[in-house]
């Protein structure tokens, strides 16, 4: 899995006279600045279906992750505490997701602790 890409001259701009802010802090800091405006509830769906982790609750999270340019859905699910990935083939206004897989390192499903 690569590692999220971030700006690091931003993070130093955003360090200014304080000195060095690690890249993560700093793009914590940015998002917490721009933070969302909620609208309601919507039912996301994958290929047609409602997206369903299908035991106990789940995490989603709005990252570009495969780094395309576009938002893809995280969603970390309860069960067995795996993360599944959900590639957005449309756009970040619209997105829409078409499959999914589980999240992976050296071949092998990435999974936390649950329970």
């Amino acid at each position: 899995m690569q590692g999220f890409p971030c700006d690091q001259n931003a993070a130093r701009r955003e360090a200014g006279a304080h000195g060095w802010m690690r890249p993560l802090e700093a793009l914590e800091r940015r998002l917490l600045l721009s933070a969302p405006q909620f609208t309601g509830e919507v039912l996301l769906e994958c290929a047609g279906e409602p997206i369903d982790v299908t035991d106990g609750c789940s995490a989603p999270y709005v990252v570009d992750f495969n780094m395309d340019g576009r938002r893809d859905l995280l969603v970390g699910q309860f069960a067995d505490g795996k993360i599944r990935f959900y590639p957005n083939v449309g756009t970040d206004d619209a997105p829409l997701y078409d499959s999914w897989s589980y999240v992976q390192a050296n071949g092998a499903d990435l999974a936390g602790s649950y329970g």
